[in-house]
């Protein structure tokens, strides 16, 4: 039996203990529930990161990506009007035609 209080401080600290002991004991009761509710320790073989579907690339998109990488990486060191001129150069022929043009402007 706990002992009285003999100021406000220590009835205040009396009361943090006790909910403090409340607390535990509704998060002790709630942790089997979350784990089940998680299957946590479940021998399971499958996890999230298998669940996801496989992205698959093809060889055209793969090209078209690469394409678009050499683009990037020339357009980048080219002064603001120079890009501008690749970029309509992009849109008007396409991206090769665009990597020709900001390699011979870069003078590479």
């Amino acid at each position: 039996m706990p002992r009285p209080a003999r100021n406000p401080l220590e009835k205040q600290i009396q009361a943090i203990r006790a909910t403090l002991r409340r607390l535990d004991g509704e998060l002790r009761g709630i942790v089997p529930a979350i784990a089940k509710a998680t299957n946590v320790g479940a021998t399971t073989t499958t996890s999230a990161r298998s669940l996801r579907r496989k992205l698959r690339i093809t060889s055209e998109r793969r090209r078209a990506l690469q394409l678009h990488v050499q683009y990037l990486g020339r357009i980048r060191t080219l002064k603001p009007r120079q890009k501008s001129a690749v970029q309509k150069m992009k849109a008007t022929k396409g991206y090769r035609a665009a990597i020709a043009l900001a390699r011979k402007l870069a003078g590479t």
